[in-house]
């Protein structure tokens, strides 16, 4: 009796243990993590202007893109695919057959109504579908055609255009958007946004959207590589923007010496940009030093971040900006230390006033130039200037997204703070 007794405290204990460590996987399971890249969920655009992208005699470039895309996944087995139009449709083949289809326009022909795009349905359901962990990429030319635009004016279409893809993405403070212009080979109809068809032989704009949660683009960053570059940076692009980038940080440095300084300072110790001793030159009145900057990581274009119009300087002492590239040829063996891995130098100049001063510099997050001018308001024509790299009404569809994470207008991307004493 006694050893029965003891066999069953025995049992009884191996089975507490077991349901402990049982317990414990429980615990320390955790959910589908936002902050883990898991999966990707792609969206291939099939409107009738889309599939003079992809012929078994063009040259392919959207469709080695979106492999690309597919083979940054974690596995295949993590990947998504649904044909968009009119609706979202589930793409009826396998990833292999989809990495190996040469006319994939072709293979997907009768999927939906291609005379169409309803980008409010398509960005709706995309939103709804976006999980924790997973990005999802569109792959469109984004020109806004809907059903029935008979007799609608332009403004009405901009509009509208502007109005679906705010209230999209309206109050997704959660999530970043990043839209990357890419060129591709097109042979065959195209379709205007307005009606009518012509053929076309040439390029033309088409567009990669990368949507996610926050953490997860963060998480893509930090794996880096390949997978990164696909997604963040793809080979190709003509032009890049993230709509909700937070503040970057551009490990800023003050120049002891450089050709520009006037005046005479030190730079003071301590934590953050500060400069004592402040003393103006005393044939111009004026304080002049530079500061030099990673901007790289800003996500504008160096249009965007050359012109100084673009910066707004405050201070006391009216200082002014000047922005110039660092050069190869200016990093040298005395300077390589502030210049090494700084792409510009930020040159102020300004009086110095009694008493202590404060210059904040500061780059707004604006629509990079690359946006305006890749927008067009007719495609009527493939004799229209500049119709191989312009989009009808990307601006308009692109502007809803931007109004949408930055409800109070742009704002700050870099800001830096240099203290005169």
């Amino acid at each position: 009796m006694m050893r029965q007794i003891c066999m069953a405290a025995v049992l009884l204990l191996l089975t507490a243990c077991g349901g402990h460590r049982h317990g414990r996987e429980a615990d320390v399971a955790a959910p589908e993590d936002s902050a883990a890249f898991t999966a990707v969920d792609v969206y291939l655009e099939r409107s009738g202007s889309m599939v003079a992208y992809d012929t078994p005699g063009g040259r392919g470039e959207l469709k080695a893109a979106v492999n690309n895309i597919i083979n940054a996944a974690p596995s295949a087995d993590s990947v998504s695919i649904a044909i968009v139009n009119d609706s979202v449709w589930p793409y009826a083949g396998t990833i292999a057959s989809f990495l190996q289809d040469r006319d994939i326009y072709g293979s997907t022909a009768g999927v939906g109504n291609a005379a169409y795009t309803d980008f409010q349905l398509i960005f709706t359901t995309l939103l709804e579908r976006l999980h924790p962990g997973h990005v999802s990429v569109l792959v469109s030319d984004l020109i806004y055609s809907p059903r029935g635009t008979d007799g609608l004016s332009l403004d009405k279409l901009f509009n509208e255009a502007t109005g679906i893809t705010h209230a999209a993405f309206n109050g997704r403070v959660d999530i970043d958007v990043v839209v990357h212009k890419m060129t591709g080979d097109y042979h065959g109809r195209y379709y205007p946004a307005m009606g009518g068809a012509f053929d076309y032989h040439g390029t033309r704009p088409f567009y990669i959207m990368v949507i996610a949660h926050r953490a997860t683009l963060a998480a893509i960053e930090a794996i880096g590589g390949t997978t990164a570059a696909a997604l963040l940076a793809p080979r190709g692009a003509q032009g890049t923007y993230r709509f909700n980038r937070p503040t970057v940080d551009v490990d800023p440095v003050i120049l002891p010496r450089h050709e520009s300084n006037t005046g005479r300072w030190r730079i003071a110790r301590g934590d953050g940009l500060a400069l004592s001793g402040c003393q103006p030159d005393e044939a111009t009145g004026n304080l002049t030093f530079t500061v030099a900057a990673n901007l790289s990581n800003t996500g504008l274009d160096s249009i965007a971040t050359l012109d100084a119009a673009n910066y707004e300087v405050k201070s006391t002492g009216g200082f002014t900006l000047q922005v110039t590239p660092v050069t190869d040829d200016m990093i040298t063996g005395n300077n390589h230390r502030y210049l090494e891995g700084r792409t510009h130098l930020l040159t102020l100049s300004g009086s110095p006033t009694a008493g202590a001063d404060r210059v904040v510099i500061t780059l707004p997050d604006v629509m990079p130039q690359w946006v305006a001018a890749s927008s067009a308001e007719a495609d009527a024509a493939s004799s229209l200037p500049r119709f191989a790299d312009t989009t009808m009404g990307l601006e308009p569809l692109l502007q809803g997204i931007y109004n949408a994470f930055h409800p109070r207008g742009a704002t700050p991307l870099v800001t830096l703070t240099i203290d005169l004493r």
